[in-house]
């Protein structure tokens, strides 16, 4: 995956998270630093059994154009919700680790990032 940081994987998760958060100048406020990608389908991305939501968690950062770590995300928006529904409920009999994995999918460049549903 192109600009996946390796590395990562080698440093605690607190302090892969901390590298995440950029401060605005002018304001002196905290943001998630985010890449903003394009999907490449939207089938569920087909997870290795033992992947654990850290493990793709840490595929979805990647180098922005300054050189520091972004998380690289897709979002859709859905007009008042439309479209959209609860993806998880004890009746269905998945795990929430396994509904949660399902958030995770590929970027028309092959890179890992986040779906975020955006409600308008």
């Amino acid at each position: 995956m192109a600009n996946y940081i390796t590395c990562a994987n080698n440093v605690d998760i607190q302090t892969v998270m901390t590298s995440l958060i950029g401060k605005i100048t002018a304001t002196g406020l905290n943001g998630v630093r985010i890449l903003s990608k394009t999907i490449d389908t939207d089938l569920a991305l087909a997870c290795a059994s033992d992947a654990t939501l850290e493990d793709l968690f840490r595929q979805c950062i990647g180098l922005a154009a300054d050189g520091l770590p972004a998380l690289r995300i897709v979002s859709s928006n859905y007009v008042s919700g439309a479209g959209t529904e609860s993806a998880w409920s004890c009746a269905t009999g998945q795990s929430w680790q396994d509904v949660t994995k399902q958030l995770f999918c590929m970027t028309t460049e092959g890179e890992m990032a986040i779906r975020l549903l955006s409600i308008t």
